[in-house]
């Protein structure tokens, strides 16, 4: 009774079923499980799956929370921009009009068009937003978050969608730590893997992203250029 996970489920508001969830069976391939009011345990898998169940009884809220940065399809992106904090004048601007022509911009230190540019290759970098996920919500606490959102950010992408909803991450480099990794021998000031996000201006909660996955989107808007 100490150890077990009570889980209950409910038909709308009816509370249908209740049981125990226990401790692995000696040979980690089974889970002891017990119904309220019943005097017999079982040992219950799920076919297919070779492990205890346990660890999927999970209640900490966070573990269940879509991972989704931004994922539109071409057609529901009307604008994107990124501001490069380090580097303004990379940071640049795409827009579609509504005949569905596109235009590219840089941002700093006043908009200014970019031409001619490859049009495909734009369209081709924007499909990249279909699927950009972080790794996990942080448990800072509330000074720790307020600290990482007032400090200066990364980079920001800001994506607004035909209906005029607005998506957006802010990134804060995150300090190396050298106790981290024995495969870094260079002394670094930035954590090379993973970056803090701040999503949809969300000022509550910091996620972990990959600079793996974040890198694809962070491009040089002058790639797209093409020559007259």
């Amino acid at each position: 009774a100490g150890k077990s996970i009570r889980t209950e489920i409910y038909k709308g508001n009816k509370l249908v079923k209740t049981y125990y969830v226990g401790d692995a069976t000696n040979d980690n391939m089974g889970t002891y499980m017990l119904l309220e009011g019943s005097s017999t345990p079982f040992i219950c898998h799920i076919p297919g799956f070779y492990g205890y169940l346990t660890a999927r009884y999970v209640t900490d809220a966070t573990t269940w929370r879509d991972t989704e940065i931004f994922a539109n399809r071409l057609t529901q992106i009307q604008e994107l921009s990124i501001d490069y904090f380090d580097h303004p004048d990379k940071s640049f601007r795409v827009r579609k009009s509504d005949d569905g022509m596109y235009s590219l911009e840089t941002l700093h230190p006043t908009p200014r068009p970019i031409v001619p540019f490859d049009t495909v290759e734009v369209m081709r970098y924007l499909l990249a937003y279909d699927n950009i996920r972080f790794d996990k919500v942080m448990s800072y606490d509330a000074g720790k978050v307020d600290s990482i959102i007032n400090s200066k950010p990364y980079y920001r992408i800001t994506l607004t969608e035909p209906n005029g909803r607005i998506r957006s991450l802010t990134t804060h480099r995150i300090p190396f730590d050298p106790e981290s990794s024995e495969m870094v021998e260079e002394e670094l000031e930035w954590d090379p893997d993973n970056v803090h996000g701040i999503l949809h201006d969300n000022r509550s909660e910091v996620v972990l992203a990959q600079y793996f996955v974040l890198d694809r989107l962070t491009i040089d808007p002058f790639r797209f250029q093409t020559k007259q």
